[in-house]
């Protein structure tokens, strides 16, 4: 796992300008990310305005939570937005924040990350743990993912979820050095997508 995370953690797209910063404004960048192809023109237009009509950058969060209940409230209404699109987007926004507001307690999962998480605890242990739908406790993670952040953990979850599925962490599954496995059998696995940094539409292990 700790080859996971470092492979993870190698490859961090690079923060927004905005993260930070006084006085930051709300723009189509914070709804659509560029692997979220599907969401479509109308839906960015309408949550955006949502958005800007709740103020959502002028709230007081006393945590992530607080603030992906906000986000929720106002947007989840809209045609095409979903759990993942609700999280995607209170993360962006917690990154503008000053202080920034990010989670903690929780690692949220959706699509990709569910799938991941489920072939590495089983679906009995997500159900058992599942909070509001849409998170899990971060001490789940503890043995797996030590000091990794929840936002880092769900990224890995979905990003190398078909990783985990063909058993990578208990067999000993490596990286490809630059998609070159040499005289060892390569395997391309889809990367994943929804909320998952894009780092090339697929993994080549060896």
């Amino acid at each position: 796992m700790k080859r996971i995370i470092g492979h993870y953690l190698n490859r961090l797209p690079v923060p927004s300008a905005q993260n930070g910063q006084k006085n930051p404004q709300l723009d189509s960048s914070i709804v659509k990310g560029s692997h979220q192809r599907r969401m479509t023109q109308q839906c960015v237009k309408e949550t955006l305005e949502a958005l800007i009509r709740a103020n959502i950058l002028a709230g007081s969060y006393a945590d992530f939570e607080e603030l992906y209940e906000a986000v929720r409230k106002t947007i989840y209404s809209i045609p095409g937005i979903g759990n993942l699109a609700v999280y995607d987007i209170s993360l962006r926004i917690g990154h503008l924040l000053v202080p920034e507001v990010l989670p903690v307690k929780y690692v949220y999962v959706a699509r990709g990350a569910l799938d991941g998480v489920r072939i590495l605890f089983g679906k009995n242990v997500v159900k058992q743990n599942m909070d509001a739908g849409v998170r899990l406790p971060v001490s789940l993670f503890g043995s797996l993912f030590p000091n990794v952040a929840s936002e880092h953990i769900e990224a890995i979850l979905c990003i190398y979820k078909g990783y985990f599925k063909l058993g990578g962490v208990s067999k000993g599954i490596s990286f490809a050095n630059n998609g070159n496995c040499g005289k060892k059998k390569s395997v391309k696995v889809k990367s994943g997508n929804g909320s998952c940094p894009r780092m090339g539409k697929k993994l080549t292990i060896c």
